[in-house]
């Protein structure tokens, strides 16, 4: 190193020393940019052998290379297993890992982060993700150490479990025998095994009172669609194993802990139960069109029975998508050549091109809002300041409220440090819209939250009609 700044000047603050302090999957080197000729910056990094085997090959090559070695001794393979301890903790955290993809993408989180560097108080070197708190540190030791966590210092001084570490921090964690971990620390851990292993000492020590949990959710809302039959057959261990659930029980826990919503299992179920309708034998079409005529009306009916729409009693009509009208918003009807009557939102743009003689006045019935039960697609423009998590965090919000998102992305990134991004639920009627979008709204990042809806649709050739056709 002296050698090479000897000939060549150093630019100040691109030297790193991952010799003292090395990355997470134990590459070593010391890196220095130098200005080299013609002006050109140059960086050079300088390793020994054994550095370079491990930074070209990995860990597992050069215990490899050294095990066949004729002159391996105990040192080395004492030093070695101290090296394997970061295979280990991969080996640990597949285990913890619901599949194969999710694994790929815990060890990818974890290795592809800014890294921070703290240190115990013997002074050994632990490197973390960048905005890792005690309770991330304390997993990093041991599973165990993390599950008995009770609370930690910093620099000699006691600090919250969400305290961000910083590098340099020095940090000891305290742990009590009967102690457990508690399901808020998932909202702040940032490594994925830290996150892994509480989900994991929840359903193994919670797991009877979640399946109970699941199977009351699910059950409540068969009852409500008139499912009862499935419940006594094999629908419910059909539905499972399309979920990758391999018995009932593990679906029913998922659906307890949360990872799995319950609109997810219900859109499966109904899919079964049209299957099951087109594979009935057609022994005469008044039975199969008496069969069928019921499966509408079920599906149709809102609870409590009734008309759902003043004003269209009878007739047959069709909620628009492009604007996704809920129960409790003001409504029009489009009068359409071959699709009955189009619903739409007074305040729809594709209303501009219709005629006014096409229109109908109609309203929701007070049954359709207080007893909606049907989940309609609502997409939200959410306008967020642009930072690490607010994606996680806004998902976070909407699952509190027991609603599922179907579809999420990432509109627009904008040159002010803000993003557009666009999220899609399922939402029953505008009182449950607006308690989802209250509660985004509430994150301290999020700049507006509004309900959108499709361009308007020209057609001149029909009036006007075109999304209203």
């Amino acid at each position: 190193l002296g050698a090479v700044h000897s000939h060549y000047k150093p630019i100040p603050g691109r030297f790193k020393d991952y010799v003292a302090m090395p990355k997470s999957n134990l590459y070593q080197s010391l890196h220095t940019t130098v200005i080299g000729p013609n002006g050109r910056p140059i960086e050079v990094q300088i390793r020994t052998e054994e550095m370079h085997r491990i930074a070209e090959y990995g860990i597992a090559a050069n215990w490899h290379y050294k095990q066949v070695g004729a002159s391996a001794t105990a040192d080395v393979q004492s030093d070695d297993e101290q090296k394997l301890t970061w295979l280990k903790q991969l080996i640990e955290l597949k285990e913890e890992s619901g599949d194969a993809q999710e694994y790929f993408e815990n060890v990818k989180f974890d290795l592809f982060q800014d890294e921070v560097f703290v240190f115990t108080p013997k002074g050994d070197v632990f490197d973390l993700p960048r905005g890792s708190t005690p309770v991330d540190f304390a997993y990093r030791i041991h599973t165990e150490v993390g599950h008995a966590c009770t609370g930690s210092m910093v620099n000699g001084k006691i600090v919250p479990l969400n305290y961000v570490l910083k590098n340099g921090d020095i940090i000891e964690i305290m742990t009590a025998k009967k102690a457990s971990p508690k399901v808020d620390w998932i909202k702040f851990v940032q490594t994925q095994h830290a996150r892994a292993s509480i989900r994991q000492w929840y359903k193994k020590n919670f797991r009877e009172d979640h399946i109970a949990q699941g199977r009351s959710l699910i059950e409540a809302e068969m009852t409500k669609a008139d499912y009862e039959e499935m419940l006594k057959g094999g629908t419910l261990v059909d539905v499972a194993h399309q979920l990758n659930y391999a018995k009932v029980d593990d679906m029913l826990l998922a659906l307890g802990y949360g990872e799995l919503t319950v609109p997810k299992v219900m859109n499966r179920l109904r899919k079964k139960e049209t299957e099951t309708t087109k594979a009935t034998p057609e022994t005469t079409n008044l039975e199969v069109l008496a069969q069928r005529s019921n499966i509408l009306r079920r599906r149709a009916r809102p609870k409590g029975g009734g008309e759902q729409i003043e004003g269209l009693e009878g007739m047959l009509y069709h909620m628009a998508k492009c604007c996704n009208p809920l129960p409790g918003d003001e409504i029009v009807g489009v009068v359409t050549r071959s699709r009955g009557v189009m619903v739409h939102r007074i305040d729809c743009l594709n209303l501009d091109h219709v005629r006014e003689e096409r229109k109908m006045d109609i309203m929701w019935t007070s049954n359709a809002i207080d007893n909606s039960e049907q989940l309609r697609s609502v997409r939200l423009d959410i306008h967020v300041i642009d930072r690490i998590g607010i994606f996680k965090d806004i998902l976070i919000r909407i699952a509190d409220k027991n609603t599922n998102v179907s579809n999420a992305r990432v509109k627009k990134l904008l040159t002010d440090n803000t993003a557009l991004l666009e999220i899609t639920v399922d939402i029953a009627d505008l009182a449950h819209l607006e308690k989802v979008k209250t509660t985004i709204q509430n994150l301290s990042d999020v700049i507006s939250v509004k309900r959108s809806q499709l361009r308007p649709i020209r057609n001149n050739a029909a009036g006007g009609g075109g999304a209203a056709e």
